[in-house]
């Protein structure tokens, strides 16, 4: 009967869960926490959790440590929160320059006021002002400088993104600043107590899976040696796998190859950043055409093509239509002119009724192509103004800004400077229409040189440039998914021909270099990363597209480790690798490097997402295991006849699945714990019931399941158990995409 209470209680809470990141979504946060997270029944579900929790273990008799002290970590941290709940206030302090304030407006957990609240010491706004990364308008931090009054003592802080102020139990945070610049909103939270139950609690965890994955008889020992005993012929794993198993004219209205080069080397201010013209003109064909090149002819030259002979290329097919719904209605197959939407017969811009009907609330997945396709447009657009090619770089008030060839000159811009920047491109043009690329080269100098003389720190290095043109050039992504997909089909074939007898030497020695192969992959990934890393200057770990790249890495690095004891690893480090490497490829996906945001400037950015995306690499392997293992088990069913290597195989896999979830837990809580510490540290609070966050609990409390075999039996049926691993992932998608594509949130970097 505790069993089934405990075990009704588990299934509420992921539920409840599961419905307030729906409900979230659908009305809004405080319908979210009013009737879920901030409910009575919400929390009394927690703490008859805990209790029966305990009863069922004292029931058990459990009497191994890691075990123990792992559902302890558990009870501690649950623990915590409840304190946190109870005790710990929180609100906004709204401060003016010049202005001391000693109170702020508290705010319960649906945001709602609750009145002022009295602290222990007053706050004086000094200044508040916005550091922007050098020579862009994209902020790199915000930050208030206060004083701090406690009776006679004074001290002088700062506040800013990842760099809070703690005094006498409360913190503060920066939350945002008024539009004049004169004032800012600090968070306020004081939870003296909570906090440090709360980290005990997550420390306790880190410690208990750490023993419980090294212990020499701990649970996850005894799984090794099991595993040991299955894969340790090399033959059988290869008997049981087979149980298993159009031209254009356009190029003469563009500039050359070499004169492209040339233009490509120069800098521009770009996303938020100072790059490569190179850079730019690639981001922006992809954009509009969804490759980076076209017909032959390079990012550049098509670049150049519009802004020196905009008529002739918004006459050419380039434009791609993904949705299928613009196709249908305007006949469309898969690419067309720019021009395609500009019929003066019909009152000009056609897309202009159905772009307002979308600002109107009509959301539809027609509308939806519509503005996708209005925001190519406008791209290119903006580059034949001129607009978007900030070029010029001007100090003003020690502050360098890239000026555009068609925006009014600021003041303070001597005569010499202003006549250039606004007749540059014009004489470009001209040399163009008369085909004079020596002048047009030399004019390419003269910018450069004028970059190079104004632009100051605000220029790339060199290593920065080389590495952009390398990441230009080198479709690093498309190779590899393409190489590791085909690699992984040949692996299985080479492993089902391995057992017959013909060609056996030739089968052998294809099998001795597919872990060479592996290599040679994850070199050639690695050598992608660290050239993106040096390109964009952080870790890259802060979008969707990076997070894929390093979890292909990461499977590949697994798959190399283990291949001696699991020679299957590889075949599934390719295929599942060369999988994440697609969903990067597809323009779901923006490969496009930017600054990043304040909040993400943080060195427990790394740690966190590397540590979490570990954990779904493992995962992800684990369900290609029971894949697997299901496809075995349709085969024998439809022979209706039980077969020995297959019986086996699905046993094994059971096993080695076993192998990479204990780790993968263990990843997973140390990658939250990681991530409750750095959102304490920017914004005050280890938890906000963030969609991210809640799904990453219950991809943690639903893979956590798994491993309770003898509490729950049917786990113990290898077939049950793939079964229910194959489930489970659906709640990793779901943490990864589901959440990035769907629910939003803080954590939402699609």
């Amino acid at each position: 009967m505790t069993k089934g209470i405990l075990c009704t209680f588990y299934i509420i809470i992921v539920a409840a869960l599961a419905s307030a990141t729906l409900l979230e979504h659908s009305a809004g946060t405080v319908h979210a926490h009013t009737w879920i997270y901030g409910s009575w029944w919400f929390t009394l579900s927690w703490a008859l959790l805990v209790i029966f929790s305990a009863c069922w273990m004292f029931k058990r008799r459990i009497k191994e440590s890691s075990t123990l002290l792992l559902h302890l970590s558990f009870m501690v941290i649950l623990t915590g929160a409840a304190i946190t709940h109870f005790t710990s206030s929180k609100g906004l302090l709204h401060v003016r320059k010049g202005e001391t304030k000693d109170s702020f407006l508290v705010t319960s957990i649906t945001g709602t006021e609750m009145g002022h609240a009295k602290l222990p010491f007053s706050i004086k706004l000094k200044d508040f002002h916005v550091e922007y990364y050098k020579g862009t308008s994209s902020p790199a931090d915000y930050v208030s400088d206060i004083v701090v009054y406690n009776g006679s003592e004074q001290e002088t802080a700062t506040v800013s993104m990842n760099n809070i102020y703690v005094r006498k139990g409360y913190r503060l945070c920066q939350n945002s600043f008024d539009d004049d610049m004169n004032g800012t909103t600090l968070s306020v939270n004081s939870d003296p107590w909570g906090i440090p139950v709360s980290y005990c609690g997550y420390a306790l965890l880190v410690i208990s899976m750490s023993l419980m994955l090294m212990r020499k008889n701990g649970p996850y020992r005894k799984v090794l040696r099991m595993a040991q005993k299955a894969f340790g012929n090399a033959r059988v794993i290869t008997i049981l796998l087979v149980g298993g198993c159009f031209t254009s004219s356009i190029a003469q209205t563009t500039i050359p190859a070499d004169v492209a080069k040339d233009m490509g080397s120069l800098h521009i201010s770009h996303n938020g950043r100072v790059c490569t013209v190179e850079t730019f003109a690639t981001d922006f064909v992809r954009k509009i055409h969804g490759r980076s090149s076209y017909n032959g002819l390079s990012a550049v030259q098509v670049m150049a093509g519009f802004i020196f002979w905009g008529d002739e290329w918004c006459m050419e097919p380039i434009l791609r239509i993904k949705g299928g719904d613009v196709r249908d209605r305007f006949d469309i197959d898969g690419y067309c002119p720019v021009n395609f939407f500009i019929n003066p017969d019909v009152g000009g811009y056609i897309l202009g009724p159905y772009l307002v009907e979308h600002y109107n609330g009509n959301h539809d997945s027609f509308h939806k192509q519509v503005f996708d396709i209005d925001s190519k447009l406008q791209i290119v657009f903006e580059l034949r103004k001129g607009t978007s090619l900030l070029m010029f770089p001007h100090v003003a008030d020690h502050n360098t800004l890239w000026l555009s060839p068609t925006e009014k000159m600021p003041g303070g811009i001597s005569s010499i400077d202003s006549i250039f920047i606004s007749d540059a491109f014009s004489l470009l043009y001209q040399c163009c229409k008369e085909k004079d690329f020596r002048k047009f080269k030399a004019i390419t100098e003269d910018i450069r040189s004028y970059q190079t003389r104004n632009g100051g720190v605000t220029l790339p290095s060199k290593d920065v440039d080389m590495a952009e043109h390398i990441l230009n050039t080198i479709p690093f992504t498309t190779i590899l998914f393409m190489a590791n997909l085909t690699l992984g089909l040949l692996s299985v074939i080479m492993l089902i021909l391995k057992i017959t007898a013909k060609a056996l030497y030739t089968i052998r020695l294809c099998m001795r270099a597919i872990p060479y192969a592996m290599c040679a992959s994850c070199l050639l990934l690695t050598a992608g990363l660290v050239t993106r890393w040096i390109a964009c200057g952080y870790v890259p770990m802060a979008n969707g597209y990076e997070t894929m790249l390093f979890t292909a890495w990461i499977i590949q690095v697994l798959s190399l480790l283990t291949y001696r004891h699991f020679p299957i690893m590889i075949t599934f480090g390719f295929i599942l690798s060369g999988l994440f490497l697609l969903v990067s490829h597809i323009n779901q996906m923006d490969p496009q490097i930017g600054q990043l945001m304040p909040v993400l400037n943080s060195p427990l950015l790394s740690i966190h997402v590397s540590i979490i995306m570990i954990a779904y690499a493992l995962l992800s392997l684990s369900f290609i295991c029971s894949l697997t293992a299901i496809a075995i088990y349709i085969i024998m069913y439809r022979k209706k006849k039980e077969h020995s290597h297959g019986t086996v195989m699905i046993h094994s896999l059971r096993i080695l699945s076993l192998v990479l979830l204990y780790p993968s837990l263990a990843f997973l809580g140390t990658g939250i714990f990681i991530g409750a510490v750095w959102a304490n540290v920017s914004w005050g609070e280890y938890w906000s019931w963030d969609p991210k966050e809640t799904w990453a609990l219950i991809t943690f409390m639903t893979y956590g399941v798994a491993v309770h075999n003898k509490s729950l039996p049917f786990l113990a049926h290898p077939m049950k158990y793939h079964v229910y691993m194959t489930m489970a992932f659906f709640t990793l998608l779901m943490t990864y995409f589901g959440v990035n594509y769907l629910l939003g949130g803080m954590h939402s970097y699609a």
